[in-house]
């Protein structure tokens, strides 16, 4: 006597089908969570040029108070015009 797959597996050929489906639905929805433009990846890029922008933040913030200092110090050296 030979099973058919729906004798061996207890399902039916649609139920099989469907779940087939939903599952391939599943794993495209969890690939774009992902690898999406919004996905995981992306987050985590998005982070790390934070991260990156924060600290070049910081370091142009220090250059620009240094470059106030020498500025009005160079300001200050300057005679006075008696017009």
């Amino acid at each position: 006597m030979k099973k058919s797959a729906e004798e061996i597996a207890g399902l039916s050929v649609k139920t099989m089908l469907l779940s087939a489906i939903a599952l391939l639905v599943f794993l495209i929805f969890v690939g774009y969570l992902v690898y999406g433009d919004r996905g995981l990846l992306a987050l985590i890029d998005l982070k790390q040029d934070e991260k990156m922008l924060t600290h070049q933040k910081a370091t142009l913030q220090a250059l620009n108070r240094d470059l106030q200092k020498k500025y009005l110090d160079l300001k200050q050296l300057q005679p006075k015009d008696d017009r």
